[in-house]
């Protein structure tokens, strides 16, 4: 729906809008205007069959559920209502019917529409059926509203707001929201300066909505009705192309003023989260403060039959002072409140001037493996000696094992100095040491090992004494790497055996079960192989029943039997016909010359006489054998195994079913086929 300021500028843009969309394949018609001039300009089939201007133009157009009366240029309801009567059953169904067919797109009579809304969600409280005959109190409330909308058809809204591509300069949009224990309502204004100094205030669009079931505080409510504002607003001002500079909001709640006025970050999640969004569609300074008496979404949040509505002046031009320009903006009063404000959490940071000397194993970080470590030492241990020695320049096994217990002091001295201490000095350790219950010693070269009552046995040192290695250090980590590198990716205990040969580790068993889980090898090679789920065996193979009456049969061969004994003895072809049981997996073989359909017979035959006769037997009816083998191929490609039509015909008199499973699919006789 739109227009223009100039019948002749209205008519150009007609053309240009028809031609545009010709030129898709779309043709434009049932055009309707206030203006005779504009519509004879029209041709006859592209008019509104609702329009007549014989004398003067006249007719009513329905556009969005309500009427447009061409005549005085005015919207207007059309609403039929049965009668119904008190005794009449009235259920939920009923009052939904009878709501749906009064149809208000831009909320003009929403006073009245938001009493009705407030009674279905009591009839969702009430737990009503769909066809259930209602409560006389609910009854009695249905009906008062009821009859209050047949009112509704004495309701026009003028079409024209009064604006014009002269004013647009003066134009601005005024919303209204608030809210009650019931429900939340917004309301805008279009304010229009005339060329005579006067002004006209309309009222374009209102929204309502009804409170959730959970209840919630009133100032909450407040804040939803600022939010169904502030979209109510961009969609109007987006319509009718108003900048925002031009658009105000009002509210009578100076709680939710002073929320829009703080960061929203102050504020808890309901209340920051819809703040957020209000002032991204407007800014704070284009909030203000109404008072109650005159705020039309007043009438909205709490209801009013459409008698009182009709005559309401508040409400179809909104307060006085809009009506007459007498805008005052005035920030005097600064709104503050505490009302959902976020707790503050006072942090303290105490800042040390203490630097922690860093440690020398942590240098061992750098290298990836033990043995790179281990060499990396030796060769600087002969390079320091190399003044004095400058013939032995190779590593020996020696140099590796002094290099292996030079990174043990180190890492010992570090976490357990209190111990060695202790131990230097001949003193016992301390009982709340990790060490306590190993009962440790220094040996000759100053390292840590675990006692015992070995001592005097013929085993090893290490073994009798391992070395102990704490759990916090990076040697420890290539130790227990070089182990399972070692052990071929050994498992937990294999790797713990392995160690304990010779160290004694803190938490073993926890470092080799982190070493192994980050292992991508062995990940790899532990990983779960995924098994196929086998479908419902066949009835047959599960009914219990006399051995060899269903059963299936195969070839095999063919194999290299002698015909004769003697000097000049020749070799023939043979098969071997197999016969399968399918209930108790029995196996029956006879001996065939050839692949011909009398050897098969005669084979069948042998079978039966020893076995009986099978009701149901089973076969594929395609090549079984497909080999590389030049000979087998040729064998397989003259029995052809194909059963023609002279062995079905033996089957069929012998009072046995022949079953073929799908060409070329073995794996529906696996039974047989295996």
């Amino acid at each position: 729906m739109s227009g223009s300021d100039d019948v002749q500028k209205a008519i150009q843009i007609s053309k240009d809008l028809k031609e545009l969309l010709r030129r898709g394949g779309f043709e434009l018609k049932k055009w309707s205007s206030n203006n005779t001039e504009f519509m004879q300009s029209l041709k006859p089939d592209e008019r509104t069959t609702k329009a007549h201007f014989d004398l003067k133009l006249d007719g009513i157009i329905k556009a969005l559920g309500v009427q447009w009366n061409l005549g005085n240029d005015r919207f207007e309801y059309n609403l039929d209502l049965p009668e119904v009567d008190e005794e009449n059953i009235i259920t939920k169904r009923n009052i939904l019917s009878d709501i749906q067919k009064l149809f208000d797109p831009l909320g003009w009579i929403a006073p009245s529409i938001v009493q009705a809304k407030i009674l279905i969600q009591k009839l969702w409280l009430e737990k009503v059926d769909w066809d259930e005959d209602l409560n006389i109190f609910l009854k009695e409330e249905w009906l008062k509203i009821r009859r209050d909308l047949m009112n509704v058809n004495n309701i026009s809204i003028d079409r024209w707001l009064s604006t014009s591509c002269s004013n647009m300069d003066t134009i601005q949009i005024h919303g209204y929201c608030d809210a009650s224990i019931l429900a939340y309502a917004a309301v805008v204004y279009c304010l229009v300066k005339k060329t005579d100094g006067s002004y006209r205030t309309s009222l374009i669009a209102a929204r309502t909505r009804v409170a959730p079931l959970k209840t919630i505080s009133l100032p909450k409510l407040e804040l939803s009705g600022a939010l169904l504002l502030s979209r109510l607003l961009n969609q109007v001002a987006q319509a009718m192309r108003i900048p925002m500079e031009r658009v105000f909001a009002w509210t009578d709640s100076s709680i939710v003023i002073a929320w829009l006025s703080g960061e929203p970050t102050k504020w808890k999640p309901f209340v920051a989260n819809r703040v957020v969004e209000i002032l991204a569609n407007h800014k704070k300074e284009q909030w203000h403060h109404v008072q109650s008496q005159e705020n039309p979404a007043d009438i909205a949040s709490r209801g009013m039959f459409i008698s009182d509505l009709k005559h309401c002046n508040l409400w179809w031009k909104g307060p006085t002072w809009l009506q007459k320009g007498e805008i005052i903006l005035t920030d005097e009063n600064i709104f503050t409140t505490d009302l959902e404000k976020k707790k503050e959490r006072i942090k303290t940071l105490i800042l040390t001037n203490i630097k922690e000397e860093k440690r020398f194993s942590e240098k061992f970080e750098r290298f990836t493996t033990l043995n790179e470590l281990l060499r990396t030492i030796a060769f600087c241990k002969k390079f320091i000696k190399f003044k004095k020695d400058n013939k032995n320049i190779t590593i020996t096994t020696e140099d590796i094992e002094e290099a292996l217990l030079t990174c043990i002091k180190i890492v010992q001295n570090e976490e357990f100095e209190t111990e060695i201490d202790s131990l230097k000095k001949k003193n016992n350790i301390k009982k709340n040491s990790k060490l306590k219950t190993l009962n440790p010693f220094l040996d000759n070269n100053g390292v840590l090992r675990v006692g015992g009552r070995l001592a005097k046995s013929s085993l090893e040192t290490n073994t009798k004494h391992p070395i102990i290695i704490g759990n916090n250090n990076t040697l420890v980590s290539l130790i227990i790497a070089d182990a399972h590198k070692t052990t071929l990716h050994g498992g937990i205990q294999l790797m713990l055996c392995y160690l304990r040969s010779k160290y004694w580790v803190l938490r073993a068993k926890d470092m080799t079960k982190k070493h192994i889980h980050r292992c991508l090898i062995c990940a790899k090679e532990s990983a779960k192989v995924k098994t196929q789920l086998m479908g419902d065996l066949p009835s047959v193979r599960t009914t219990p029943s006399r051995p060899f009456i269903n059963a299936g049969v195969d070839f095999a061969g063919p194999f290299q039997i002698l015909m004769n004994k003697g000097r000049g003895i020749k070799t023939n072809k043979a098969y071997t016909a197999i016969f399968v049981c399918m209930s108790t997996k029995a196996i029956h073989l006879e001996l065939v010359g050839d692949m011909t359909s009398n050897s098969f017979i005669a084979a069948y035959r042998r079978f039966t006489s020893r076995r009986g006769k099978c009701a149901h037997l089973w076969s594929d009816q395609g090549k079984n054998f497909v080999g590389a083998n030049k000979e087998l191929c040729k064998a397989w490609e003259e029995a052809k195994l194909q059963f023609d039509q002279e062995i079905i015909d033996s089957l069929a008199n012998d009072g046995t079913q022949w079953h073929f499973i799908p060409a070329y699919s073995p794996n529906f006789g696996g039974l047989w086929m295996v």
